[in-house]
Formats: C-alpha cells, sequence, structure tokens
C-alpha cells in the first residue's frame, strides 16, 4: 500500500517488532570463537534479526504489510524508516498541522509523489513542501482555504514544487477571509508551468473568457476536468481546442451550458483525445455523434447521459466503430416509459466494440425475467471485460453466470440494484476480486 492519510495526532508511542515476522528470519545460531590458547574455547549466541538482513530483502518482507502496519513499521527504527518509506508515495493532511510538525512529516517520507490538503490555511503547508527535499508530481488542495500570501508565491516559484505536473483544486470554494477569484487562482495556477493534468471541478464558477486565458498560459494540457462549472458554453470548448493541441481527457458532467454541436466540435478538432465525458442532454445527440466519432481515432473512454432515444444513440456509436475500451452509459434521466431505449441497440454496440474491458450500464425497462435473458445473451460479445456496473432492476441469475463463464478476465462485479443472485455467488469464481450486490433484496449467502 502506498498512501498514508495522517490525523492531527501522531501517536508517539513506538509498536512492538517482530509480531508480523516469518520464523525463518528470526534464528538462532552457535559459534565457537577461539582464544589465545589453543584448548580453551567458549560456546556464545548471535541472533540474527530483520536487520541484519540486506535493504534489497527487508524491503521485500515490508512490502507485504499493509498501510497501517507499514506505518508503524517506520517508527521502530531509522533503517525501517529508510527502508517503509520507499513504498509510501502518497499522503493526506485532513486536519491542520502546526508547522513544525507538517514539515517533520514531510521530510519523513521523501519519495511521495502526491499530496492532498484538506485544511483552511495552506500557507505553511506550501512553505514546508517548497523546503523540502520531495519532487512532488501532484497536488491536491481540497475544501476551503485562504489565498497563499506573497512570501508563499515567492518560496514556490523557487523551489522545485513548480515542477508539479498535476493541480486538482477540486471543491474549492471561498473561505472566510480571503476570496480567491479567477485571476487570483490562475496567478497561483501560472506558479506551475509544466501542468499537463488540471482539475478545476466543482468549486470557483469559471466562464469561458477565463478559461480563454487559462489555456492560453498552458498550451500543453492534457487533462482538464470542469466538472460542474454550469457557466461555460461552446466559446470554451473553442479556446480548449485551439490552445490545447495534446488534449487527451476532458471531463464536462454538468457544464449544462454546452450544447451538443459544441462537443462534437472538440472531438473533430482534438485528434489526440483518449477520453471524453459529455454532460447530460435531454435532446437526440445521434447525428453529431454519428459525425464526430470518425475524428476521434484514439478515443477509448466515452461516458454519456442521454434522457431520450437510447437505441439511436448506440446505433450511432455503432456504425462508427469506435477502438473503446470503457463505456458508461446513463439512461436513468428517462422518464418516458416508451423511451426508445432497448436490449437491440446494445446487442449493435457490444458486437462493434468487442474490447471494452470496463462497462457501466443502466438497462432498458424491460421486464426483469427478459432482460436477464437478453443481457446474459450479449455478454458473450464482451471476452475482455474486467470490470462490469448494472444499475437496473435486473434479476442477475443467467447474466452472473454468463460473465463467469464468458469474460474470463472479469475482476469486478457490481449489479446495486439486482433482484436476484443465487446462494454462493461470491465464490463462483477465484478471479473475480469484489463482488457488489448491496441491492439485491434476495442475496443469500453464508
Amino acid at each position: 500500500m502506498d498512501t498514508i492519510s495522517l490525523p492531527s495526532t501522531m501517536s508517539r508511542k513506538r509498536p512492538a517488532l517482530i509480531s508480523f515476522l516469518p520464523s525463518t528470519i528470526v534464528k538462532k545460531r552457535r559459534t565457537t570463537m577461539a582464544r589465545k590458547g589453543p584448548s580453551v574455547s567458549m560456546g556464545m549466541k548471535e541472533t540474527t534479526t530483520i536487520l541484519d538482513l540486506p535493504l534489497d530483502l527487508s524491503a521485500l518482507i515490508l512490502d507485504r504489510l499493509d498501510r497501517r502496519d507499514l506505518n508503524s513499521m517506520s517508527l521502530v527504527s531509522k533503517s525501517f524508516l529508510s527502508v517503509s518509506s520507499t513504498y509510501v508515495h502518497k499522503l493526506t493532511f485532513s486536519y491542520l498541522l502546526s508547522f513544525r510538525i507538517f514539515t517533520k512529516l514531510v521530510n519523513r517520507f521523501p519519495y511521495v509523489k502526491e499530496i492532498t490538503l484538506s485544511c483552511l490555511a495552506i500557507d505553511h503547508a506550501l512553505n514546508a513542501i517548497s523546503n523540502s527535499c520531495l519532487n512532488l508530481d501532484t497536488l491536491r488542495l481540497i475544501e476551503p482555504f485562504c489565498y497563499p500570501d506573497e512570501q508563499t508565491l515567492q518560496n514556490i516559484s523557487s523551489s522545485r514544487l513548480r515542477n508539479l505536473k498535476s493541480l486538482q483544486l477540486n471543491r474549492i470554494c471561498c473561505s472566510y477571509t480571503a476570496r480567491p477569484d479567477q485571476e487570483m487562482m490562475i496567478q497561483f495556477i501560472q506558479l506551475f508551468p509544466l501542468l499537463i493534468d488540471l482539475d478545476l471541478s466543482t468549486g470557483i464558477r469559471w466562464d469561458d473568457d477565463w478559461i480563454r486565458k487559462l489555456t492560453e498560459k498552458f498550451p500543453n494540457l492534457r487533462k482538464i476536468n470542469l466538472h460542474g462549472n454550469k457557466g461555460l458554453t461552446d466559446v470554451a470548448l473553442t479556446a480548449l481546442s485551439a490552445n490545447c493541441f495534446t488534449l487527451q481527457e476532458v471531463n464536462l458532467n454538468y457544464c449544462r451550458g454546452l450544447t451538443p454541436q459544441g462537443i462534437c466540435t472538440l472531438l473533430r478538432r482534438s485528434p489526440q483525445l483518449t477520453s471524453l465525458e459529455f454532460p447530460r442532454f435531454k435532446i437526440d445527440v445521434a447525428t453529431e455523434l454519428a459525425e464526430a466519432l470518425p475524428f476521434a481515432k484514439k478515443l477509448n473512454h466515452l461516458s454519456l447521459k442521454v434522457a431520450m432515444r437510447g437505441d439511436r444513440i448506440l446505433s450511432a456509436i455503432a456504425r462508427t466503430r469506435p477502438q473503446l475500451t470503457s463505456f458508461k452509459f446513463d439512461h436513468s434521466y428517462a422518464t418516458d416509459m416508451i423511451d426508445e431505449y432497448t436490449m437491440s441497440g446494445l446487442n449493435q454496440l457490444f458486437k462493434a466494440c468487442r474490447g471494452l474491458t470496463r462497462l457501466e450500464l443502466t438497462l432498458p425497462r424491460i421486464g426483469s425475467g427478459i432482460l436477464d435473458r437478453e443481457m446474459s445473451r450479449l455478454v458473450k460479445h464482451l471476452s475482455h471485460l474486467k470490470h462490469m456496473e448494472i444499475l437496473s432492476s435486473l434479476s442477475g441469475h443467467r447474466t452472473l453466470f454468463s460473465l463467469i463463464r464468458n469474460c474470463p478476465s472479469l475482476e469486478t462485479i457490481e449489479m446495486r440494484t439486482a433482484s436476484f443472485f443465487p446462494k454462493n455467488c461470491h465464490n463462483l469464481s477465484r478471479k473475480i476480486t469484489a463482488f457488489d450486490l448491496s441491492g439485491s433484496i434476495h442475496l443469500r449467502t453464508n
């Protein structure tokens, strides 16, 4: 495990060593030590412990520990701290710590690549990170925070922190003392000129003009998350496609000011795009998709939320035969029972996209028994599937067995609102590591 979440206080008590070590590691051996006289000898005992092992062998042993044990082991000695710290790549701070404690913790784990800060005052945290030997790739700032002062900004600009690759400002909102506006946030983001991943979701409401200014400063952006920015229009998408030539992943969930035409224009103008999440549309987007998808030859993940004409949309996707490996289709917003969404549309999609490894679906509203029978037949086309999530009143007996029989790479199954599953279903396949059947009203297990 490579993540440690640190609370506001840490216990100073050192844990007992040894209880988890295999018996072959700690052993006793007898040696004979000769004195100067030829006839005098003395038997002595020596103990070989894990501390005597080479560092690489100790690392292999510690690699089998979970997060809590690894955190405890790092407190045993400097040797264990040196070995265990190589496996800690993420730190999460959920509470405000003093500058001294925070600095000590940051310096204790020199191999950390990602830090998450969820506290109001971040000045001392950013200063401690700037003054450390860390070479971070990702910095996540969550919840309200005061805009950093000038001294903190100068420290960042002259430290390794300016080499940051990913900055996530999700759920950032105003603090009670200082509210950062778009201009201030752009100045802050500009401190990291090498950014390729930017998360601006569900926080300050960005508008088209600020997105244009931001993308002009970062032409090498590869991933941007604009989730929840309801004020954006197609003008922002035009700026994205015009300024960011290497754009690969875009999340537009809940960007209600966008139109299908604007998003499909982004698809046509961004040939490097590999992942796209659409906002929810209450209109038919099949025509626009059919025209734009052939331009996105590298697209492998597509997420759609639609409220009507599901079959037309799925057929339009199937006709373009995209090289999708991940597909999410949410049709739960439909209000009309006759919503033109049937298993026929899914049949066309599955036959056209046989390379899918991840699939999340809201199934059509038809009889539960018919739905189970049809779905068990269709999943035979998905031999590469690894993760399956179904939201439906599906009686999943046949579907479950068909998935296990026809999808040898399957690892996780989520059928949260299914109405029936057989006894001991979690023991049906050893390759499946996770079942989530929490909504099954007739689930029976030992």
